[in-house]
C-alpha cells in the first residue's frame, strides 16, 4: 500500500510568463496556478502565463490521467479506474488554500504567503483498509474450502480499490480539514525577464494540501 501516495501526487503544472513590461502579479500567478491544477479554473493562470485554455485544460487533464494510469499493473476495470479518475478530481476541488501578499526582493524575486487547510481523506484509511482485506481474504478462503474457484489477481485487486474508492469517496462527501498552515512559496526571475515557480516550492505546496502521508500511505 506505500504506493497509494503516488497515485494521489498531484504534478502542478509550471508555466512561465513573458514579461510585458509591468509589475510582475506573483500572489496571482501563484493563485493561478493552484486554481487551474487542483479546481480546473482557468481564467486567471492563462491571463498572466499566456497560455490558451486548451493548453491549460491538457495540463489539467494530464495530470488526472496520470494518476489513473498508476493502477494499470493492477488490472483494474475500465468502470473503476473511471471512478478513480472523478474521484481524484473532485478531491482537488475540495482542497483549501487562500494565497496573500507577494514580497519582492532586491534581485526581483517573490515569496506568496500561502494558507493551506489540509484536506483530511487518509487519516486511518490503512487500518480501515486493512480490517477489510483481512476480511476479504478470510471470506475468500472460506469460499475455496467449500467448492467454489479461486479468484484471480485482477479480481481481487478489484474487490480491495473498490473498497479503497469507497472509503475515500465516503469521506469526501463530509470532508475534514486540519489546522491552518502558512507556508511561503518562492517565484524566481530569471535573465530573459521570465518567472517561475520552482518545482520544490510546488512540492511544498502539494504535500501539505491533502493529507496523503499521514498514515503511512
Amino acid at each position: 500500500m506505500k504506493k497509494i501516495s503516488m497515485f494521489f501526487a498531484m504534478v502542478m503544472t509550471v508555466a512561465v510568463l513573458a514579461a510585458c513590461g509591468q509589475t510582475f502579479d506573483a500572489a496571482g500567478y501563484v493563485r493561478g496556478s493552484l486554481d487551474a491544477s487542483t479546481k480546473g479554473e482557468f481564467k486567471e493562470y492563462m491571463k498572466l502565463t499566456d497560455s490558451t485554455e486548451k493548453e491549460a485544460k491538457k495540463m489539467y487533464n494530464d495530470n488526472l490521467d496520470e494518476n489513473v494510469e498508476m493502477f494499470d499493473s493492477f488490472g483494474l476495470s475500465s468502470d473503476l479506474s473511471g471512478k478513480y479518475r472523478d474521484l481524484f478530481k473532485d478531491m482537488y476541488k475540495k482542497t483549501r488554500y487562500t494565497v496573500g501578499e507577494a514580497k519582492e526582493d532586491k534581485e526581483k524575486n517573490y515569496t506568496v504567503t500561502v494558507d493551506i487547510e489540509p484536506l483530511l481523506v487518509f487519516e486511518d484509511l490503512q487500518k480501515d483498509l486493512m480490517a477489510y482485506q483481512e476480511t476479504y481474504v478470510a471470506k475468500v478462503q472460506e469460499e475455496v474450502l467449500a467448492g467454489k474457484e479461486m479468484p484471480s489477481e485482477e479480481e481481487m485487486y478489484n474487490a480491495i480499490y473498490t473498497e479503497l474508492y469507497n472509503m475515500l469517496k465516503e469521506r469526501l462527501e463530509k470532508p475534514e480539514y486540519g489546522k491552518k498552515e502558512t507556508i511561503k512559496v518562492k517565484v524566481e526571475k530569471h535573465s530573459d525577464n521570465t518567472y517561475e515557480i520552482p518545482d520544490d516550492e510546488l512540492e511544498k505546496i502539494d504535500e501539505k494540501l491533502i493529507d496523503i502521508e499521514s498514515d503511512g500511505f
